[in-house]
């Protein structure tokens, strides 16, 4: 393990049988604080074996004895990826793009944080329009034991692109590679999904707090854009 600068943490990994995958970590702050790394994303180039992308962080412990546990909720996520290039001649057909492989990707997403004397909830929804590979945050809950006390509500729109730029390849062309079924449509080059707002609501409502949020909408190219 190779460290940008030194910063006394101590990192110790955990292979499987095999020593072939890095299966868990855990990092050891100087004042003994442990940060385990035991939640794996992986992601797989057909047609190749799969391998681990990167780890989530699944508990922290201090020396004190505290400790927060972090759980995930696992996504299988296929989608290609494509090279794209230029072609010489006119700028109009200058077009292209190749398959380069399958992906299939187990995505995690938080789904609980649990500290002594309560929780944070996280919830999604499969709704969104510039994807359909992710989800959306749409509330995180807090419990005081069994009690649910606050919501923070998610108020979400979607930027749209607003310039006309040359793209390499265009949609319809990824379309004509056979990519339509896996997302790869007007709605995914355009749009991106937007935060407007956060809503602090106590259950009761008693005292709701709004914070906006605003945005440099200038300009705003498609996902395919050359700019």
């Amino acid at each position: 393990i190779v460290k940008e600068k030194e910063d006394n943490v101590i990192l110790t990994p955990t292979f499987n049988s095999d020593l072939t995958d890095i299966i868990k970590w855990k990092a050891t702050t100087p004042d003994g604080t442990v940060y385990t790394f035991e939640n794996v994303e992986q992601v797989e180039f057909k047609p190749f074996r799969a391998c681990n992308d990167c780890w989530y962080l699944t508990s922290i412990e201090t020396s004190g004895g505290s400790v927060l546990k972090f759980t995930y909720t696992k996504g299988a996520t296929q989608y290609k990826t494509f090279n794209r290039y230029q072609e010489s001649g006119p700028e109009g057909t200058n077009n292209a793009a190749q398959i380069k492989y399958n992906t299939y990707e187990n995505s995690l997403y938080i789904n609980a944080i649990e500290y002594n004397g309560g929780r944070l909830v996280f919830n999604y929804l499969t709704d969104r329009e510039d994807t359909e590979w992710l989800p959306r945050l749409v509330n995180i809950e807090r419990y005081v034991g069994s009690a649910k006390t606050t919501i923070w509500e998610m108020n979400q729109s979607y930027f749209n692109s607003n310039m006309n730029d040359f793209e390499i390849p265009t949609v319809s062309y990824l379309q004509q590679l056979g990519m339509a079924e896996l997302g790869y449509d007007n709605d995914w080059n355009t749009k991106r999904l937007r935060l407007d707002a956060v809503q602090v609501m106590p259950v009761d409502y008693s005292d709701t707090a709004t914070y906006k949020l605003d945005y440099n909408e200038t300009h705003l190219p498609t996902k395919l854009s050359t700019a």
